[in-house]
């Protein structure tokens, strides 16, 4: 994985290679690229990189590809991640994570992957960081409590600047959103049984969930008066 940057900000303890994020440079991602489409559940990592690029603002570690920069920003790569993988609507999932009180900036649920937000690194960037939770194993920095150092594979970690109190808790969201879908998927089942008793399958036209949901949400939309 670390093979895929340069070897100057790589630091060795032992077995283990490491890289701070904080010591990465545009010279140091070998590999930068103008579009790539990324294999979801691949994605790792998407760290805003505009810091040190402009043109490529958005570093992505991916399973097998490792780093590399890409010129789209990280916004509009999770937007294109909705809409290509979201089995459900965004906006009534925001609305579960406020009912439940959970904080900003909420967890995204996709079909195959679910991804929690890092703080900025720069309080005047609009970009938050994203991490795959399903290749999540982190452990706090030994050199510093206010950092994290996350297992990119094995023997060779990323050191990023947040705690493991932050990361811990944004895993608690997540989970208590999942919870909640799942009690709540649990219940409608168990309400289905009875009322579909004996009913035969539907044979008409197909509309995904997802449309379905939007179609839901645009009808629950005020209407302007004339």
């Amino acid at each position: 994985m670390l093979s895929t940057i340069e070897k100057a900000p790589i630091n060795h303890s032992n077995n283990i290679k490491y890289v701070n994020f904080k010591d990465l440079r545009y010279s140091h991602i070998i590999r930068k690229v103008k579009t790539h489409k990324p294999k979801w559940n691949k994605v790792i990592m998407l760290l805003d990189f505009s810091e040190h690029s402009k043109r490529y603002p958005t570093l992505i570690i991916e399973e097998k590809q490792g780093f590399y920069l890409i010129e789209t920003s990280i916004n509009v790569i999770i937007n294109q991640m909705l809409e290509e993988n979201n089995v459900t609507n965004k906006q009534l999932i925001d609305h579960f994570c406020e009912c439940l009180g959970l904080k900003h900036t909420y967890p995204i649920l996709t079909a195959h992957s679910s991804f929690i937000a890092l703080p900025k690194f720069n309080r005047n960037k609009c970009n938050h960081s994203w991490i795959n939770v399903t290749f999540l194993n982190h452990l706090p920095s030994l050199n510093n409590r206010k950092y994290t150092d996350f297992m990119l594979k094995e023997n060779q970690f990323i050191c990023l600047p947040i705690s493991e109190k932050y990361v811990n808790n944004k895993l608690d969201d997540l989970n208590k959103l999942i919870s909640y879908l799942y009690s709540e998927l649990m219940q409608v089942n168990q309400s289905s049984k009875g009322l579909l008793k004996g009913a035969t399958l539907y044979n008409g036209d197909r509309i995904k969930i997802k449309d379905c949901l939007n179609q839901w949400s645009l009808k629950r939309q005020p209407k302007l008066d004339d």
